[in-house]
């Protein structure tokens, strides 16, 4: 009887806007969280974003949080950075999203050819988290808007990310990544409630929010989750912006007072629990999760 040969499953996660703030944060949590559960397997992780410069930061990082040698069976981590994503140029999206897909596609390419040598590696399954947007003009209601702004607001920040979506759903497929895929967008308080002067902000969560349940209801649950994961509050350099230019007074003191006393939710807390509730697989396709949800 031929013995059955060993076989070390491959997992890729795809981070889109990972050069700064809670994008980065995110992948570094990742690494961190999957390692823990999974110290026999693989990842393959895409950087997405503009900055070469800054996403080889971000890979350094990551690559710091493996807690195990990569020339060991299993603990492997490959990392490979896409930049020049440019969201907001439509006319050139096509061509961008082939490029991450390809480098997708090719993902065991990716990996030392002597680490691990004597366990063949097999792509598993494949997850996305898209944490790319703006903030848009928080000083102005809604009668002070001009259209324009608003459709350059919503093609970075709904229509890329529906192109990113789609693209996610045709080229990972079962025949490649027979496990799972996994698709999370980064949402926020505002898609589910709204507040005076977010008219920019809650309408792109909203509707981001909207399209991932879509895929879930058209998608087979079995094989493709989707997740809207909304962070809190985070201690970011948005919410700076936030706090100098909010255009209703009482918000303004509320998040001036949040950063004052310490209460805004620090980003490697949130990414970690973002990357243990997708490591677990423990939701309902097409939720709506908060950081503060038990």
């Amino acid at each position: 009887m031929t013995p059955r040969m060993n076989i070390t499953p491959v997992h890729t996660c795809i981070v889109v806007g990972a050069s700064s703030g809670f994008g980065q944060i995110i992948a570094q949590a990742y690494v961190t969280e999957f390692f823990q559960t999974r110290p026999d397997h693989a990842l393959f992780l895409v950087l997405v974003g503009r900055q070469a410069d800054a996403l080889a930061v971000t890979a350094t990082q990551c690559h710091s949080r493996v807690p195990v040698s990569p020339t060991t069976p299993g603990g492997q981590l490959a990392v490979e950075c896409v930049s020049g994503l440019h969201l907001d140029d439509l006319d050139n999206l096509d061509p961008h999203l082939d490029r991450l897909f390809a480098v997708a596609k090719h993902a065991i390419d990716f990996f030392p050819r002597d680490s691990n040598s004597a366990v063949p590696l097999q792509l598993d399954s494949c997850t996305m988290i898209n944490n790319a947007g703006t903030l848009g003009d928080i000083s102005l209601k809604v009668a002070q808007y001009e259209w324009k702004a608003m459709r350059d607001f919503l093609d970075i920040n709904l229509v890329s990310y529906t192109a990113c979506c789609t693209r996610f759903l045709r080229h990972i497929t079962r025949e490649r990544y027979p496990t799972q895929r996994t698709l999370v967008n980064i949402s926020s308080l505002l898609a589910v409630q709204t507040f005076p002067y977010w008219g920019f902000y809650a309408t792109a969560k909203a509707a981001r929010d909207s399209l991932t349940k879509v895929i879930a209801q058209e998608e087979d649950a079995a094989y493709t989750k989707t997740l809207n994961y909304a962070p809190g509050p985070l201690d970011t350099s948005m919410q700076k912006i936030i706090r100098e230019t909010m255009g209703d007074a009482q918000q303004r003191e509320l998040y001036t007072d949040m950063h004052q006393q310490g209460n805004l939710v620090p980003m490697e807390q949130s990414a970690r629990k973002l990357a243990q509730l997708v490591l677990s697989k423990q939701f309902e396709s097409g939720s709506h999760i908060d950081y503060f949800d038990e």
